[in-house]
């Protein structure tokens, strides 16, 4: 089992030269878990979830985009200065933050990249939000086949739906396996397999997928740790920052991030239009700190988890500056300690 989370692992560490050796393939970053992955997951396209695993420091992006700014987005500048980002082929930006769109403007004023887009996105989930979302994925599908001549037709992306809702299941199966009294996984080994997920092939990902899911249901369960453990973040991708929160004794059983497990909660429907059934799941599903009026939405899957994994506390971590998640932060940490529930709120550098 180890051999295969290494597979996911380090596809976190490093960075691809090219996209499976295929230089007909194209390679577009993305940097929000409401992107949906099935536009780009094409024939002639992939996604490749954007990190910076190697940054240990922002000096030059501190100059254009400030040190109160999320070191998320200036470490992911950082990196792209420093030509680790080469093999991509394009950008899809996600309106998630003012610093995400900062980061897009400073790209734009530093290298001028061709292919960058900015993905508008709505505030709250309604019928007529789903509408607006599914028409601005339409023109997002529209400038991919224009840019590199790929089919994204509704029939393209209704494959490419049932081929992530594959990937879906087997992701939501390995993580419940967690339920466990003894689960098979540690919290630093799950965040490797969902975080390297995001950053392989379709088809290479659903391959070691289904043979850790296979080994994990028979895999001997992790006993000896003192405490069973949520962990409540925003960007969470390194495995060695989750490696350092259990070594002082606890096992995590359960995130809810936007790159870790819980982004693959819920499946696209494929009887509905393919860009309708879209918008309707990624606005639907675990909400992000940023949707409005999702607040009541976001706490119960957090309660729901504490309880369903029998968790004996939770660990919040909040990049530091981060406005969304600071904000929330410190209503979650009130609300769940009027709940009894046990909180340690933590702040980070993403570096």
């Amino acid at each position: 089992m180890n051999e295969l989370i290494h597979r996911f692992r380090d596809a976190v560490a490093t960075y691809p030269e090219q996209a499976d050796g295929d230089d007909q393939v194209h390679v577009i970053g993305t940097l929000c878990s409401y992107t949906p992955e099935e536009i780009f997951q094409v024939e002639g396209l992939r996604a490749y979830r954007m990190r910076a695993p190697d940054c240990n420091g922002t000096d030059l992006a501190d100059t254009y985009m400030g040190r109160v700014t999320c070191s998320y987005t200036r470490c992911i500048l950082e990196v792209i200065e420093d030509d680790r980002y080469e093999f991509l082929d394009g950008y899809v930006f996600a309106a998630g933050c003012d610093h995400m769109r900062r980061l897009h403007d400073n790209l734009n004023y530093l290298r001028s990249p061709q292919n960058v887009y900015m993905l508008d996105l709505p505030h709250k989930y309604s019928d007529r939000a789903v509408s607006w979302y599914a028409e601005e994925l339409r023109l997002l599908a529209t400038s991919l086949q224009k840019a590199f001549g790929v089919d994204l037709t509704e029939e393209a992306i209704a494959a490419s739906i049932r081929r992530s809702n594959k990937n879906r299941k087997l992701m939501c199966a390995l993580d419940n396996l967690r339920e466990r009294e003894k689960p098979p996984l540690t919290g630093s080994q799950m965040v490797a397999v969902s975080s390297g997920y995001l950053s392989l092939p379709q088809k290479q990902a659903g391959t070691s997928l289904e043979e850790l899911l296979a080994e994990a249901r028979n895999a001997p369960g992790r006993d000896g740790h003192r405490a069973r453990l949520l962990l409540v973040s925003s960007q969470i991708d390194d495995p060695r920052y989750v490696e350092a929160l259990e070594a002082t004794g606890g096992l995590i059983v359960g995130e809810i991030a936007c790159s870790a497990a819980s982004a693959f909660n819920g499946l696209v429907d494929e009887n509905k239009p393919p860009f309708e059934a879209l918008a309707d799941r990624y606005l639907k599903r675990i909400p992000c700190p940023r949707m409005m009026e999702m607040h009541s939405e976001l706490l119960a899957r957090i309660v729901q988890l504490y309880k369903s994994r029998q968790v004996d506390g939770i660990v919040l971590v909040v990049l530091k500056f981060c406005d969304t998640w600071g904000v929330i932060g410190t209503l979650f940490v009130r609300e769940l300690r009027e709940m009894g529930i046990p909180i340690l709120r933590l702040e980070r550098e993403y570096f």
